[in-house]
């Protein structure tokens, strides 16, 4: 997920080494990854935040109900957001790794890769 991703990073780029041109193009990545992880994170907060929590509400909601249209409109900009910043996050990465050395290619990919898959950095 976006989330272990963003999570991985500041032991990356510490390992990585970065110079000055590569630790531009590193704090532009990590920020897009960032901007991906708010993204998702605030769909989140939105899906919790319109959970019924008692019979009242459940009550008032089916008394009076928001527009179907609205509920589609909104996940429609959600997803366009996250493609959105998923694209950003997906340029400022190929930015970053045209910049690297053909080791820190290596480390960069084998720790995103395992970031997803053992998330708890068991490596």
């Amino acid at each position: 997920s976006i989330s272990t991703l963003y999570q991985e990073l500041p032991s990356l780029k510490a390992d990585l080494m970065l110079n000055g041109e590569q630790a531009r193009l590193w704090d532009a990545f990590a920020l897009a990854v960032r901007d991906v992880r708010d993204v998702i994170q605030g769909r989140i907060r939105r899906e919790m935040s319109v959970r019924i929590k008692s019979a009242e509400a459940r009550e008032a909601l089916e008394k009076n109900p928001p527009p179907a249209s609205s509920l589609f409109n909104t996940l429609a900009d959600e997803d366009r957001q996250r493609a959105d910043a998923m694209e950003d996050a997906r340029l400022k990465a190929a930015a970053l790794i045209a910049a690297l050395t053909v080791d820190q290619k290596k480390m960069f990919d084998r720790r995103i890769a395992l970031s997803q898959a053992d998330p708890l950095g068991a490596y």
